[in-house]
């Protein structure tokens, strides 16, 4: 059975909320209420599962012990890997072919600030769908499944290497037309695998904030580069594991290693469950975008 949670959660919470009272009364009894949903929906959803048949995230055809059938399985396998001749922070095709662990055309020109940014998968049919459900339709499984196999691929390549989690913030627009954080509930999961610490308030967006799915590739890195501010956490000297959903331009990553850097971080490693297979062309527009700005404002300045 797939539930979708999250935004009849958000509905019945804000029906119990008492019409009067402090601000600190009402958010204490708005946790009191989210505690015991969530405990009676965790019961109802075993319950559907023991009774009703579960079903492939993907394909929705019948399955017995796993998350996803056979055949979708050897789809979902299909994961981005590392090239013979690519980049070796994106992992991108590189800019000379000939010279093995040679930066991109992209890190070159808009570096992206990490020691490495790796992918599990490319971010098309059927992840994409599966992504959607995930993040507008509240489907826990999915996300249970997303923690799962994105811990495996971070300790194969990490191998406890970090010191704690840090994930990109969410609009808070978007964060109350949902309900909930998916990328957060999902990094929870993760930090309990991978036993690393994770910190859900370290960046954080202002309520102005624009969402990044509504806006042009163009205009995405300066959006977050105007608004993505750094949390009270103390981070000097730590290695920092960073955790998007999809990687699109890499404008988040970028922002979030820049504050995290300036922070005093030691070493930032950046892992998505998904990028897009225009990711580098995205990249080079979004960069070709930033300088034309730039130059704007260094003539405007001269005169």
């Amino acid at each position: 059975m797939r539930c979708s949670r999250p935004p009849l959660r958000k509905k019945i919470i804000e029906m119990s909320l008492p019409s009067s009272g402090s601000r600190q009364a009402r958010s204490r009894f708005r946790n009191a209420v989210s505690a015991v949903y969530d405990y009676s929906a965790a019961v109802a959803e075993e319950t559907c599962t023991l009774l009703l048949p579960a079903q492939c995230l993907c394909c929705s055809a019948s399955v017995s012990h796993s998350d996803v059938c056979t055949q979708c399985d050897i789809r979902l396998r299909s994961r981005i890997q590392e090239k013979q001749y690519s980049c070796n922070t994106c992992f991108e095709p590189a800019l000379h072919p000939h010279s093995p662990q040679a930066p991109c055309l992209s890190c070159m020109l808009f570096p992206l600030g990490v020691v490495t940014l790796q992918s599990l998968w490319s971010y098309q049919h059927p992840v994409e769908d599966m992504i959607k459900s995930w993040k507008y339709g509240g489907n826990e499984h999915a996300s249970r499944y997303f923690a799962k196999e994105l811990s495996r691929f971070i300790e194969a390549q990490l191998k406890g290497e970090a010191d704690l989690i840090v994930s990109i913030p969410s609009s808070p627009s978007a964060t109350r037309g949902r309900g909930y954080f998916p990328l957060g509930d999902m990094c929870r999961v993760i930090s309990r695998n991978l036993n690393c610490p994770y910190f859900p308030l370290a960046l954080r967006f202002p309520r102005s904030h624009r969402s990044q799915s509504s806006l042009p590739i163009a205009d995405r890195v300066r959006n977050m580069a105007a608004t993505m501010t750094l949390g009270s956490l103390e981070i000097r000297g730590k290695n920092i594991l960073l955790i998007d959903d999809v990687a699109t331009t890499g404008a988040s990553i970028h922002a979030a290693s820049t504050l995290l850097t300036r922070a005093g971080a030691r070493e930032i490693r950046a892992f998505t469950l998904a990028r897009s297979p225009r990711f580098q062309a995205n990249r080079l527009k979004a960069c070709l975008s930033r300088q034309t700005d730039e130059t704007i404002k260094t003539r405007r300045g001269r005169r």
